[in-house]
C-alpha cells in the first residue's frame, strides 16, 4: 500500500490520512524534521503529530506523503 511505502520512506512507525490532516505516528522522527514537510496542528497525548500540509498534493507526493 502507497501509504505503508510512504511511511517507510519517513521512517515512519505509522501513518494514517483523514480530511486533509495527516495523523502522523512517529518512531524515531523528531518534531523538527515533521514541522519541515507539514505544518504541526497539535501533538496528542498518544505521541500522534496533527498536521496540515503546506505544500501542493505534486510535492507530497514527491517526498512521500500520499493522500487517500
Amino acid at each position: 500500500m502507497a501509504r505503508d511505502r510512504a511511511a517507510g520512506f519517513l521512517g515512519l512507525e505509522h501513518m494514517d490520512i483523514a480530511d486533509g490532516h495527516y495523523a502522523v505516528h512517529f518512531a524515531q522522527m523528531e518534531a523538527t524534521v515533521v514541522s519541515q514537510l507539514v505544518h504541526v496542528k497539535g501533538l496528542e497525548s498518544d505521541h500522534t503529530l496533527i498536521v496540515e500540509s503546506r505544500e501542493t498534493s505534486r510535492e507530497l507526493e514527491h517526498i512521500g506523503i500520499f493522500r487517500q
